[in-house]
């Protein structure tokens, strides 16, 4: 490893532009095409078995129509939902429908048939097997094509059909290290949780920071905070709600928004629990909720100026207290690196509801979402600035970025050294963020399914 250079927030990016492109012209991680045709089959397999065991056709499950009666057959009520495109009702009957996915709780005759209509409708993982199988015989590396700064918080995106942003673990299986390698991770862990903590107060003392900066498991803290018990007490279940809610909570979600994520996540809850859960993390960690009535009043600031009149005296509001990390200027946030975020055509309507525009048209905006705007724009600074660390750093190649996570490849002889050399950079960030408590989590192997 040669010694760190200082390099400008400028030129880090410049750095990381061009990690991003060789990541698509010199790929170097290889595609296991063997493992892609047999999964292939198994999909078709599983498909089959799931049709035939809820003894129906696929024309029936593909249908909203036919679904709905058969569902109807069984005595079911048909789970309805109000269209946001049209306003009327509508089927409920998507994957991601929370009214839909709760008729796996009744019979089994109902659940062979939702479970059968899931694996006919999610083609996203077969569709997406076979066209790298298609890349892997042509090319045989997995070309990554990610978009460097995407939407509103410069945050990266994929490309091409072929997201490795969201990847199932069984698609990963086909990504491998070249002879003689191994695939490296490391990812920052609960970046997220930590940069909202550390924007929402200057104090380590705070419940919130100080879990982060005394390296205790905030997620235990938050259920203990819920339920009323010990820490050391907890419960895994109750860990995991109290992880949902530490990572969801803090962005302003509504109890009926944390109810359909505990339901997704496979966690049986009622209203009154998502209420409870909300309410207990607000309490708790009031800094935060603090920090989104800052937001909305830059809000209310930035539309004030936007509107300005010769005359009249600008407004001026400020947000947190981490000024080193986030500025308002009057019209928009300007972040370490200059970035500036920004709301396009702000409007208000006469109840104080903000929105700006976007090519789909005016999206909603509040002081919550600005904070995530915020959060995960500097997540993606420090992303950046640790792929300009590794690069100037070392010989190491980085491979893949996925949300918060950098992937090398590494000489199997190496691997310690990289691991040891990775977990380090990681755990530093710039100037601006001396005082954030950074933690990581490494992962190593051959297939990057496995780690």
């Amino acid at each position: 490893m040669s010694n760190v250079k200082t390099y400008s927030p400028q030129m880090d990016e410049l750095s990381a532009i061009d990690t991003t492109i060789r990541m698509y012209t010199h790929p170097s991680i290889e595609i296991d095409t063997s493992y892609l045709m047999l999964q292939l089959d198994q999909i078709k397999s599983e498909k089959d078995a799931a049709v035939k065991k809820a003894g129906t056709t696929v024309e029936v499950l593909q249908s909203n129509p036919k679904f709905a009666e058969a569902l109807e057959a069984f005595g079911v009520e048909v789970p309805m939902k109000t269209s946001p495109r049209t306003g009327k009702q509508a089927f409920a009957l998507a994957k991601n429908d929370a009214e839909f996915l709760e008729l796996l709780d009744h019979s089994q005759e109902v659940r062979d048939l939702v479970e059968a209509r899931l694996a006919v409708k999610s083609t996203i993982e077969q569709s997406r097997m076979e066209r790298l199988l298609d890349i892997g015989n042509r090319k045989g590396a997995f070309p990554i094509n990610l978009k460097y700064a995407a939407a509103l918080t410069q945050r990266f995106s994929g490309g091409e059909a072929m997201n490795p942003q969201n990847m199932t673990r069984r698609i990963r299986k086909a990504l491998r290290a070249p002879a003689g390698h191994l695939l490296c991770e490391v990812d920052s862990s609960q970046i997220e949780a930590r940069i909202i903590a550390w924007l929402a107060s200057d104090d380590p003392e705070d419940r919130f920071l100080g879990a982060f900066v005394r390296g205790e498991d905030v997620y235990k803290q938050t259920a203990s905070f819920i339920y009323g018990t010990p820490v050391e007490e907890t419960s895994p279940e109750q860990r995991q709600r109290g992880k949902i809610t530490t990572l969801a909570a803090g962005f302003g979600l509504s109890p009926d928004a944390l109810l359909r994520t505990f339901k997704v996540a496979g966690i049986k809850a009622t209203q009154e629990d998502a209420i409870r859960c909300i309410q207990a993390f607000r309490r708790n960690y009031a800094g935060v909720p603090r920090l989104w009535a800052d937001a909305d009043r830059c809000l209310g600031a930035m539309h004030f100026n936007m509107n300005y009149r010769p005359g009249v005296e600008r407004q001026t509001a400020e947000f947190g207290k981490r000024v080193e990390a986030v500025r308002f200027y009057g019209e928009e946030f300007i972040l370490p690196n200059g970035t500036p975020i920004k709301y396009p055509e702000l409007t208000k309507d006469d109840r104080d509801n903000f929105s700006y525009y976007m090519k789909t048209g005016h999206v909603r905006i509040f002081g919550a979402k600005v904070v995530e705007n915020i959060v995960q724009s500097l997540a993606r600074q420090l992303l950046i600035y640790w792929m300009a660390r590794i690069k100037e750093s070392s010989n190491l190649q980085i491979a893949l970025t996925v949300h918060d996570s950098i992937l090398v490849v590494t000489p199997r002889e190496k691997a310690d050294e990289t691991t040891e050399f990775l977990e380090a950079t990681m755990k530093l960030g710039p100037n601006w963020s001396s005082d954030l408590p950074l933690q990581c989590e490494s992962k190593i192997g051959e297939c990057y399914g496995d780690i």
